[in-house]
């Protein structure tokens, strides 16, 4: 899995910086009429060259005024000049002060590939013999930069990754910015999630138009859809997010994306008949981001725990009244399972003065090594009726991350939406962090949120005598000082303390874990732990450990804090 987090400054004016267009200039075509260039088609299709383009009329006049009977033409490279077919549902005339769109197609019988250069308005007289025909107004096109011989609309351009950019019919425009770029899978297989942020710098609310993000491999082209579904409109000043799903195949590697937008013409056929074409057009082409976990971590800021995380501020998941911290982040041993736990808890504090539901983020940690590990939520949240938090409260919750043995290095830590474009996920938060440091016989000892002093400990044994055999029950004392350190509500991600008892050969003979809350928790004071129906009789050599236990979705997870020895 790969993913490029761009930290956006989502404070900027929108005009601050220019976002990347292509101008569509207007040329008069009649005394009334104004044309702009909107769409120019060239792609290679069975049976030869579908080449086609679309225009917008503009009538500056006051009265209604008749499209004109001009053909259009294209002129390629080598001077072959051919005649578009205008689509059934072109307009046949145009409102006062109003604007439409003409569609034009054709299909050219040639096996090469067309260049396409000019393309030209042309009035023809056909009731004069020989027909006359006046050229009325030629337009030159730019070179095509088209890739094996796919789209292109003449008029694409490429821009950086994260340069914004906005689409030239648009008016008054958007700007739209890609902004994330990550890759995931599904039933059929891979596919490429990306990100573009909106803004609406106008004064009044615009939707979004119909376009999409195609991605580009040496070789081939995916085409990506839309995750949002519906009309989307974005008031004035607002920013938001439309994400788009690129499906991929195994081992495949994107060079690029492209924006792309539809166009459709209507073909008359006999009998009345009409088909549908569609097909879309390049806008512009995007360059990857460096997607690599080494790059993607330089790019991230070093948290400190306890602050307040910072998330995108677009983001519609943890509402802004919620502070939201890193408390904890440890590394916990599975015994003879090949793999060690890492547990994060957030505190999660509500600032506003209405009850507030828990957010469903989703977390995810960033190796050093390059490595990626999905969190699982120890307390499983009901999607429809989410944990509340009161005002002036604060709430707990814990995520478990299976590592390697051998990853113990510093980690990312990266908080995603997995609600808003379900069942895909988009990343609100990112930042590096360092685990927090482990040491044995450590006074005070963190079990967050309580902090434990063991002031004193004793051990002794008992021996009973039954009809099948002697068992023998130890006690284990301790004197603990108990402290809350944070005013959290208490669940079940709260950890337990556990008692371990251990032989001169390294044999676990007994355990129990005790809790911090609810029947039979710990107090401060002196406390008795019973290990009872060992077999035999432990002699020197024994160990004592203790352990802070956490309950997680894949199982107990266990972290040695201190041990004694008799």
């Amino acid at each position: 899995m790969f993913g490029a987090f761009i930290a956006v400054d989502h404070g900027a004016r929108a005009d601050e910086v220019q976002p990347a267009s292509v101008r569509m200039e207007s040329h008069p075509l009649t005394d009334r009429l104004e044309v702009q260039l909107k769409s120019l088609y060239n792609e290679k299709v069975p049976g030869g060259v579908r080449a086609g383009a679309v225009v917008r009329l503009t009538n500056t006049s006051d009265r209604l005024t008749r499209v004109p009977d001009y053909e259009l033409r294209i002129v390629t490279d080598d001077g072959a000049e051919y005649t578009l077919s205008p689509s059934a549902s072109n307009a046949r005339s145009v409102q006062p002060k109003s604007k439409v769109e003409l569609s034009y197609l054709t299909t050219i019988d040639r096996e090469d590939d067309v260049v396409l250069s000019e393309l030209t308005w042309v009035d023809v007289d056909v009731y004069v013999y020989p027909k006359q025909e006046t050229k009325v107004l030629t337009l030159p096109i730019s070179p095509q930069d088209g890739e094996d011989g796919g789209v292109s609309d003449g008029l694409a351009a490429s821009i950086a990754w994260g340069d914004a950019f906005v689409l030239p019919f648009e008016e008054p425009p958007l700007r739209y910015t890609a902004v994330d770029l990550a890759e995931t899978s599904n039933e059929q297989g891979p596919v490429v999630i990306v990100k573009v942020l909106v803004e609406n710098p106008n004064d009044e609310k615009r939707a979004v138009s119909d376009f999409a993000i195609d991605g580009k491999s040496e070789r081939k082209t995916y085409k990506g859809n839309r995750i949002e579904q519906g009309d989307i409109v974005v008031e004035p000043g607002e920013k938001r997010y439309v994400h788009f799903v690129i499906p991929t195949e195994s081992g495949a590697q994107l060079t690029g994306l492209t924006v792309v937008t539809p166009e459709r013409f209507i073909q008359a056929e006999a009998q009345g008949q009409a088909a549908a074409i569609a097909y879309t057009v390049d806008r512009f082409h995007i360059s990857l981001p460096d997607s690599s976990v080494a790059s993607e971590r330089a790019r991230l800021p070093y948290y400190a725990f306890g602050q307040r995380i910072s998330f995108d501020p677009v983001n519609k998941l943890v509402d802004p009244r919620l502070a939201v911290s890193l408390a904890d982040l440890r590394l916990y041993q599975n015994e003879n399972a090949g793999y060690q736990t890492a547990v994060a808890r957030f505190r999660i504090e509500n600032t506003g003065e209405t009850p507030l539901p828990v957010p469903a983020f989703a977390a995810e940690l960033l190796s050093s090594n390059g490595f990626r590990y999905a969190g699982v939520a120890n307390n499983a949240q009901a999607a429809s009726a989410p944990p509340q938090i009161m005002p002036n409260s604060s709430a707990l919750v814990a995520y478990s991350f299976l590592l390697p043995d051998s990853d113990t290095g510093d980690l990312s830590v990266k908080l995603f939406d997995a609600v808003s474009i379900a069942p895909y996920k988009t990343a609100i938060a990112a930042f590096n962090v360092a685990l927090l440091p482990e040491m044995t016989n450590l006074d005070p000892i963190s079990f967050y949120p309580f902090e434990v002093t063991i002031k004193d400990w004793d051990f002794y044994a008992s021996m009973s005598a039954g009809m099948a055999a002697t068992m023998y029950s130890y006690r284990v004392k301790l004197n603990l000082d108990i402290r809350l350190t944070d005013n959290v509500a208490l669940g079940q991600d709260i950890p337990k303390l556990e008692v371990e008892l251990e032989d001169r050969n390294g044999v676990v003979m007994a355990s129990q874990a005790i809790p911090f809350v609810g029947p039979g928790k710990l107090i401060s004071g002196p406390q008795t732990i019973s290990l009872d129906n060992v077999g035999y009789q432990l002699e020197s050599g024994i160990k004592i450990n203790i352990y802070e236990r956490i309950d997680t979705a894949n199982g107990p997870a266990k972290r040695l804090v201190a041990e004694f020895r008799t």
